[in-house]
């Protein structure tokens, strides 16, 4: 038999954890973005690896360059908006260590919510590449 609690006769307990995941096409229309604008709305603010400043990765801050000769992208990085230096793929091990692991990124709430939820974004370009 279990010892984790499980509602019935034998237990009182009554709450729970839930892991909700979208990727939502178009903004505003889903499921996910309500429970997201009901819950502390955090974001996962990395260093920049020149000035040290925590911010998230936002699109508005990313830049690329397309092959002239093929049209496919052969360069990509973010600009830091307090810096304005490039910060290549190569950061990004250093960057995405997290408190716990000993670097200096973490999840940062924007609103309080309703009390009763957390809510994230984690933007794609913050997962790690896997080689």
């Amino acid at each position: 038999m279990s010892s984790w609690p499980r509602p019935g006769p034998r237990s009182t307990r009554t709450t729970a954890n839930f892991f909700y995941t979208s990727s939502p096409a178009i903004e505003g229309f889903s499921k996910i973005d309500t429970l997201f604008e009901m819950g502390t709305k955090e974001y996962y603010h990395v260093p920049c690896p020149h000035c040290g400043e925590l911010q998230p990765l936002l699109l508005e801050n990313f830049r690329f360059r397309r092959d002239e000769e093929t049209g496919f992208m052969d360069r990509a990085w973010f600009v830091c908006p307090h810096c304005w230096c490039e910060i290549d793929e190569r950061h990004k091990t250093m960057m995405l260590r997290d408190e716990v692991a000993g670097g200096r990124a973490r999840w940062v709430a924007t609103a309080q919510g309703d009390g009763r939820r957390s809510a994230s974004r984690c933007r794609p370009f913050t997962c790690l590449s896997v080689r």
